[in-house]
């Protein structure tokens, strides 16, 4: 089933589908907060990708955001669970699990 595109808030608040769709990369304003396109992403239970949107107030810049290298999930700097230097490169890790699967999956490359 195709992914349904986000639509702009209704004047009660509301979502409502077919109000119209954000395109990737786009970014709209509507009563006081901006929906900005993070790109299409594979989630958990979902066969196909789906266009993420993130929501925040007007004025509210867009915080930095790490990506673990093991499960894809996105996190602020308080959300990291550990850190790893891996040829120059910093890489942040959502828990103890992704950490253990990176380390497994470095030691049969070889690495």
């Amino acid at each position: 089933m195709p992914a349904v595109p986000a639509a702009p808030a209704s004047e009660s608040g509301r979502l409502r589908q077919g109000d119209g769709a954000y395109g990737r990369g786009d970014r709209h304003r509507r009563a006081g907060v901006t929906f900005a396109s993070l790109g299409a992403r594979r989630l958990k239970g979902l066969a196909e990708e789906v266009e993420l949107f993130e929501v925040r107030p007007d004025g509210v810049p867009r915080g930095e955001r790490a990506r673990d290298p093991v499960c894809g999930m996105e996190m602020a700097p308080g959300q990291v669970a550990a850190t790893l230097l891996v040829n120059g490169q910093t890489l942040a890790l959502c828990c103890e699990k992704c950490l253990r699967l990176f380390l497994d999956a470095s030691r049969q490359r070889g690495g």
